[in-house]
């Protein structure tokens, strides 16, 4: 049937079927390319949500946290403050952002709940509890609930609740540590205040919260009784978040400068072994039993610091120099 078409036609059915043929091509391209990109992002979460995480991130990360720290302790300090508003703003959009950022990272890994169950994911999932103050007004949640709330900003330092690859240097370990403590004592002074300051005849000041807080933080005891329970909430808050927080990146920065100071001692020990051979062939070439020729080509062994050769020469560091010679000889 096709063959009884005039010309023309075939020619107008070719075409169309041409341009069904390039348009699916296209479409399967796009979907192609679609997907292609869908897996980079996807790659790029996962890379985010791993301890190799990018250093911006990293420095993103504790940026944020700060920021949001900032905002509430200087709001908690000066609460007739005219940049009240912003500032509470600003640390809503902290922790919106936090909670966009496990979002993100969920779907990553398909929404896998065995990502959700590590130790890392589950203190991320913490962190973004001062997002359930979104709930309350915008000025710091002074309401009804605002200071039972105040107590989960806590829970914000536990993004730091982890350990590092060998790509972070041990200097940005000890930062984050002091960083860390610095953010849980400012925190827990910044919440103690909002709810003793005005019952508690001990807490006058911005500063009987920080000394309360750095006290408390550093294992010293509470130097004078809290009135409210809300109070009592924040410190015991204030240990447990300070002890998941702070313990980690101790522990991970005793480990990291321990292999350092072994590595150390062990690159010492090595480069004094090669010294040693290389005096020893020195001292053989002088007495006549190496050709200068060959004792040549053992130092460069040593400076390279050979395997083989350095087997050898533990093996038989114990042979008088004759003997020894002839072994290097036999080896060279």
């Amino acid at each position: 049937s096709y063959c009884r078409v005039s010309a023309p036609k075939r020619k107008g059915v070719v075409a169309a079927t041409n341009t069904k043929l390039q348009s699916s091509t296209q479409n399967g391209q796009g979907l192609k390319g679609f997907q292609g990109l869908k897996a980079k992002v996807r790659r790029f979460g996962v890379s985010l949500g791993s301890k190799d995480a990018p250093f911006w991130y990293r420095g993103g990360e504790i940026l944020g946290v700060f920021t949001g720290l900032t905002c509430f302790a200087y709001s908690a300090f000066y609460p007739n403050s005219s940049k009240r508003m912003l500032l509470s703003l600003i640390e809503k959009s902290v922790s919106i952002g936090f909670v966009l950022d496990f979002i993100f990272k969920w779907w990553a890994v398909r929404w896998s709940f065995e990502w959700v169950k590590r130790s890392e994911a589950l203190t991320e999932i913490l962190s973004t509890l001062p997002a359930i103050d979104i709930l309350t007004p915008v000025d710091m949640g002074l309401g009804n609930f605002g200071p039972t709330l105040s107590t989960l900003r806590l829970f914000r330092m536990l993004r730091f609740a982890r350990t590092y690859t060998d790509k972070y240097t041990l200097g940005f370990r000890i930062f984050v540590v002091f960083l860390t403590m610095f953010g849980v004592v400012a925190n827990t002074a910044s919440a103690l205040w909002l709810v003793e300051s005005s019952k508690n005849t001990n807490m006058r000041t911005p500063f009987d919260a920080v000394y309360f807080a750095v006290a408390l933080i550093t294992s010293e005891g509470i130097i004078f009784p809290l009135e409210t329970k809300t109070g009592k909430l924040v410190s015991m808050g204030a240990i447990i978040v300070g002890l998941c927080a702070i313990i980690p990146q101790l522990a991970d920065v005793f480990i990291v400068a321990s292999s350092a100071h072994l590595g150390s001692k062990s690159e010492t020990t090595e480069r004094a072994f090669w010294a040693n051979a290389i005096r020893r062939i020195d001292q053989l070439e002088i007495k006549g039993y190496i050709p200068s020729n060959s004792a040549e080509r053992l130092r460069e062994s040593a400076i390279q610091r050979n395997e083989s050769f350095g087997i050898i020469l533990e093996s038989y560091k114990d042979r008088d120099d004759e003997n020894f010679s002839e072994i290097l000889r036999e080896f060279h």
